[in-house]
């Protein structure tokens, strides 16, 4: 809207609700993981043994409630994103006209906010299952109850035979100790942000341009979760319900203030083989409360030698800074695929150290096999997290061909470099196992628990730190071809594709041995390294009619180890 010919202002606002929803297998039943003992004195119970626990010392008892029926979640999400603000030039006040003619300006307020609810259904209580499978006896009427005798029975308890969960009754007593979980999360991002643009001088290349400006964001983050899902201290790896419901309620705030600059400088113009040459500097100051103050600048060139050839090249100093999500993350469960490096060894104690530290507790007669694919493994946030710190150098040319036969066409190659210190990462469970099989370092090491008892996988911690480097280069090249206009129309065809040269990720600077080489392979930690990828596409265009054809291209990639003998601690 224009107030006047030197000031208007601007709107937008944005709405969005979904509704959606999942449903996955019925829950499974792991006693040791689930740190529920099937009693050996259930009335149910024909082998006479206690089964389960979280210590280990009983075999383990592996089921599926299928008899709940699937596990499913429904979900409610809705976004709101408000932009408003003015902008204008200085042409209605004389005075500052003056100072800075033909600047212009611009003040703005954002405001987002997105709200969520899930409901989890098809899980179960778990003190109520563990007193329904624990210690049972016969009551006067040949009825079973719950406990180990009359005068110590527990009540509304009715005792479950896990051993057959097909008899409708034992269906119904399962279904009697079955719950449910709620969560609820809001998170907000307010900012406020004022800009100048404008020309400070006239140089003999041209106008040197300068911007500066402001920007203000807080960004909030809560989020509550039912008491029967709420992870237990000390080990915040288990609830009242399955390990995958369990979670905390958390809040926490993030703010940020910043101040940047940003120069472009005509060095030449229309000289022998200097069509054109500018220098654009900028530097931003940034002030966050979770971690203090940054200052990054970058420096780039555009050079134009001839009318059809732009050189160009940057540096900048970046850093990462850490998300709310990071910082505030409670500590909730998940359950990762882990393939165990200890499967199967008959590794005398004593060897290898690292080995030693990686396979406590495990039998080394050849016997020892994982209990199941997956892992009970604490993902958590960091409020002390800092940001990654980096540089990028970055290198290339644009030509565009002016002979008439191949008027239409470009060529683009960039080469770059990125060198980027204190990641921020969650490892997985297969990484950690084999940074502390490599270094046996405490930062991976402790993260591992197993029961003494057999050396099974009890928890991996994955908490959100700053460790490693990562070391990457590569290439990217770009073909564009748009037609002059024919008859039967016009045609545009495009080729971009990346060539990875190096990515290199050290998890323990400290530690040389521990650098993973990337390139060309497939990580479960970081993912596809393919060397080369592209997107291309062939278009027709005529009398507004368009058609066009795109595909996308993924390299090979080495998945594992070749050597068969290192699979143990493959990818």
């Amino acid at each position: 809207y224009a107030f006047s010919d030197s000031v208007e202002g601007y709107t937008e606002f944005f709405v969005n609700s979904t509704r959606s929803s999942f449903i996955i297998a019925p829950l499974p039943f792991d006693a040791r993981s689930d740190d529920i003992v099937v009693s050996a004195d259930n009335a149910f119970n024909p082998f006479g043994i206690d089964f389960g626990g979280n210590d280990a010392v009983n075999p383990n008892l592996l089921s599926r409630f299928t008899s709940l029926g699937n596990r499913s979640a429904g979900f409610q999400t809705n976004v709101g994103q408000l932009n408003l603000g003015l902008r204008g030039d200085f042409s209605a006040v004389p005075l500052v006209e003056n100072l800075l003619p033909g600047w212009s300006w611009d003040a703005g307020f954002g405001y987002g906010r997105v709200e969520q609810t899930a409901d989890r259904v098809g899980y179960i209580f778990g003190p109520a299952l563990a007193a329904a499978v624990g210690p049972s006896f016969t009551r006067a009427d040949g009825s079973f109850g719950c406990g180990p005798d009359a005068d110590n029975e527990i009540s509304g308890c009715t005792p479950i035979n896990i051993f057959n969960l097909s008899d409708p009754a034992q269906i119904a007593a399962l279904q009697s100790v079955a719950a449910n979980a709620g969560s609820s999360s809001n998170r907000t991002l307010k900012t406020f942000t004022f800009n100048l643009t404008g020309d400070v001088a006239q140089l003999p290349a041209g106008a040197l341009g300068l911007a500066v400006g402001g920007e203000y964001r807080k960004e909030s983050l809560s989020n509550d979760i039912d008491f029967l899902a709420r992870s237990l201290p000390p080990e915040f790896n288990s609830c009242y319900l399955s390990q995958e419901t369990c979670s905390n309620p958390t809040q926490g705030a993030n703010r940020v203030a910043e101040l940047y600059s940003e120069a472009l400088i005509p060095v030449l113009a229309n000289m022998p083989y200097a069509k054109q040459l500018n220098l654009i500097a900028g530097v931003r100051f940034s002030d966050y409360s979770s971690f203090g103050t940054t200052t990054n600048a970058k420096l780039s060139m555009e050079y134009r030698p001839v009318d059809d050839l732009l050189v160009r090249a940057g540096y900048a100093q970046v850093f990462r800074a850490p998300t709310i999500a990071d910082l505030f993350t409670p500590p909730s469960i998940n359950n990762p695929q882990f393939a165990d490096p200890c499967e199967g060894t008959t590794q005398a104690v004593g060897v290898d150290a690292n080995f030693d530290r990686t396979c406590q507790f495990v039998p080394r007669d050849g016997s020892f096999s994982a209990a199941t694919s997956q892992v009970s493994a604490t993902v958590s946030g960091n409020p002390d997290l800092n940001p990654e710190t980096g540089n990028v150098l970055t290198y290339g040319f644009v030509y565009d061909f002016g002979a008439e036969r191949l008027k239409g066409l470009s060529v683009s190659v960039d080469f770059w470099r990125y060198r980027l210190k204190d990641t921020i990462e969650t490892l997985g469970p297969n990484t950690i196992a084999n940074q502390c099989l490599t270094s046996g370092s405490d930062t991976f090491c402790n993260l591992i628990t197993r029961a003494e008892s057999d050396g099974q996988i009890l928890n991996i911690d994955q908490p959100t730190f700053n460790l490693g480097n990562v070391d990457t280069e590569g290439v990217d090249t770009s073909i564009k071809y748009r037609s002059p206009k024919f008859a039967f129309g016009r045609i545009n065809a495009g080729l971009d594709f990346t060539y990875l040269n190096k990515y290199d990720r050290t998890p323990d600077p400290s530690n040389p041995d521990s650098v993973v080489g990337n390139a060309g392979r497939y990580n479960d930690q970081d993912g596809n390294f393919s060397r080369l990828r592209g997107v291309g596409n062939v278009g027709w265009s005529n009398a507004g009619f368009e058609v066009n054809v795109g595909t996308r291209y993924i390299g090979e990639f080495q998945i594992g180890e070749s050597d068969v003998t290192k699979s143990a601690s493959a990818d």
